[in-house]
């Protein structure tokens, strides 16, 4: 088998509800979104209008670096802004998701228990997608 193989790591966090106030959000948070969207826009062809107001942040650029290490990335930002969070949390649905996409058969994500603490603590829901196209690496790569 060859030792080339695809995988693709994403995590976002989503923040979705009525009337949100992106430039707030952004401002208090220090991070850019990667999309805003009032309820009603197209999201895209794909997924249609969006049913509410929408703020996504992606947290890396990189869909090689581990599922793991960008959690450990977005915990960082969690706990700088924990009280921020906990009042997004309570207004507005907020989310975690992770897309680990590969060709191979298998793969790991390891959470903390610390991010497991903040997700609770904030009322983050946490989402994960595995997709896989069923590679199986032998014991020779």
């Amino acid at each position: 088998m060859s030792d080339e193989y695809f995988v693709s790591t994403k995590v976002w966090l989503i923040i979705k509800g009525e009337e949100l106030d992106f430039n707030e959000i952004s401002n208090k948070l220090g991070v850019s979104p990667l999309i805003i969207r009032r309820k009603g826009e197209l999201l895209n062809n794909e997924f249609g209008h969006s049913e509410y107001d929408l703020w996504l942040y992606q947290i890396s650029d990189n869909s090689n670096s581990p599922l793991s290490e960008q959690l450990i990335s977005l915990n960082q930002i969690f706990l700088s802004k924990e009280k921020y969070f906990k009042e997004l949390g309570d207004k507005y649905k907020l989310v975690v998701r992770c897309s680990y996409h590969s060709d191979l058969a298998q793969g790991e994500l390891t959470i903390s228990p610390e991010i497991f603490k903040i997700f609770y603590t904030c009322n983050i829901s946490l989402e994960i997608s595995f997709l896989s196209w069923g590679k199986v690496l032998d014991d020779e790569g």
